[in-house]
């Protein structure tokens, strides 16, 4: 099944995996060239200070910064081959969880359906094909990987130390790629609900105490998170505890239940809310009605939301990877459901029919729309690209600590850093200013500089100043 995932990941991204470096990429890529392996090696796992030629990496997150230093060694400047590597592992992530669904509802049909849907849904957005976001995809794989571990634990009589081990391994390498996999052991109850639910007082001490390290190790991270980055990203209005996280939980509900802009269409506004109430009351009647896999699904979905829940910046649509997991086994355990209850109403044959044909319809919609949602970042990649290799070109061969400035560069730099991380991968240790600014600065200026650029608008093309 893994090689079939793959095939229709291929078929929905592969127009996609030209695509050049783009933003938080080259701090990554900067920080990944060093020389130096044991000493960059040894930065990832701290907090380090901006340098005149370097940033730090956008958050703690080691296991990303190991990612990047190893496939900088493999992969080099070919874009395209970290873009394949994204798409196998997201992949790699439907293939688990088309394991996890087997495991949970023993059904080939429904375990097909969910990977099969989560391989191509357009919820996650650009996720899959920004290659900084594999952030997401391996806190996924080692979140899926624990929960897979845990249930063969739990399904087997003699209690395997390896996949409880493997558990526990897994949810470290999670949290050390991303901060929103806090909620596994939350996950975890809710899976000990669904495979093996305590009978007795003492079957219930016993999984409170295999529980104990997978919360101590969440805890102790938490910890560590909090004392490190939460005043920091407070201050500068990332990430604040407070009551917006209700209004943003409402937010993610609706975006990943139909995950269009409000201004596609006129009835964009008022079908979102309808149906993120509909999962609301689905989720609701499934824990009530007692369909223990469904109301898994549903909590899951919830906590998998939460860590999102409190950026003051509302909706993120990449940060709903995590959360498409369980949405798409929810998804395929309803219509499996819900054929069940046509089968004998309108017959094995027009159910199956109608199945295919809404199956193949309702792929092509998604896989389009998939695409359809990357013209911004496609547009920021050739962008970057121009930046990239047009300004070296123009500059040439410039020495250590050599100076460049850059006016007016169409890249999306928020930060503030893209244009300066995006030349200093190009060249390691060259100072680089970028500006904006209507005219272009005088000859006493641009004096000043070892190389002066401009973007032309009206090109759409760097020329050189002096």
């Amino acid at each position: 099944m893994a090689g079939a995932l793959f095939g229709l990941s291929l078929a929905v991204y592969w127009p996609l995996l030209d695509g050049f470096f783009v933003w938080d990429d080259f701090t990554w890529l900067r920080a990944a060239q060093n020389a130096d392996v044991p000493a960059t090696v040894r930065r990832a796992f701290t907090f380090p200070s901006a340098t005149p030629f370097q940033r730090p990496t956008p958050f703690w997150r080691p296991l990303v910064d190991l990612y990047f230093i190893a496939g900088w060694r493999v992969f080099g400047e070919h874009a395209t081959v970290w873009h394949v590597s994204n798409l196998v592992l997201h992949a790699a992530n439907a293939s688990l969880l088309a394991a996890l669904s087997w495991r949970l509802t023993r059904s080939a049909l429904v375990s097909v359906l969910a990977a099969a849907l989560f391989a191509i849904l357009p919820t996650y957005g650009f996720a899959v094909t920004w290659i900084s976001s594999v952030t997401e995809l391996l806190a996924a794989f080692y979140f899926l990987l624990a929960l897979v571990l845990y249930t063969t634990f739990l399904q087997s009589a003699r209690r395997p130390l390896f996949a409880y081990g493997g558990a526990l391994a897994a949810l470290l390498l999670a949290l050390l790629a991303k901060e929103s996999t806090i909620s596994l052991p939350l996950v975890l109850v809710g899976l000990i609900v669904v495979v093996d639910p305590p009978r007795t007082m003492s079957e219930a001490r016993s999984r409170t105490l295999e529980l104990l390290p997978f919360v101590a190790l969440t805890v102790a991270y938490v910890v560590f998170q909090y004392s490190q980055q939460y005043d920091s990203a407070s201050s500068i209005g990332l990430y604040k505890i407070g009551g917006h996280a209700w209004r943003n939980l409402w937010s993610y509900l609706e975006w990943i239940m139909v995950p269009l802009m409000d201004d596609r269409a006129p009835w964009v506004l008022w079908v979102k809310p309808i149906a993120a109430s509909a999962l609301l009351l689905a989720g609701c009647a499934a824990i009530l009605l007692r369909n223990k896999v469904m109301g898994f699904a549903f909590i899951w979905i919830l906590l998998a939301l939460l860590p999102y829940l409190f950026f003051l910046s509302g909706v993120f649509s990449r940060y709903s990877y995590l959360a498409a997991l369980p949405l798409s086994l929810f998804a395929a355990s309803l219509a499996v459901l819900a054929g069940r209850w046509l089968r004998p109403r309108i017959g094995a044959f027009p159910l199956a029919g109608g199945l295919v044909v809404g199956a193949l319809l309702l792929g092509f919609l998604l896989a389009n729309e998939t695409r359809g949602r990357h013209a911004w970042i496609d547009l920021q990649a050739e962008l970057s690209d121009q930046l990239f290799h047009d300004v070296p070109a123009l500059c040439g061969d410039l020495p250590p600590e050599s100076t460049i400035y850059v006016q007016n560069s169409p890249v999306f730099d928020i930060t503030r850093d893209r244009v300066i991380m995006a030349l200093n991968v190009a060249y390691s240790d060259v100072f680089v200013t970028s500006a904006q600014g209507v005219e272009p600065p005088d000859a006493i200026a641009v004096a000043q500089f070892d190389c002066a650029v401009l973007y032309d608008v009206t090109f759409r093309q760097y020329t050189r100043l002096d």
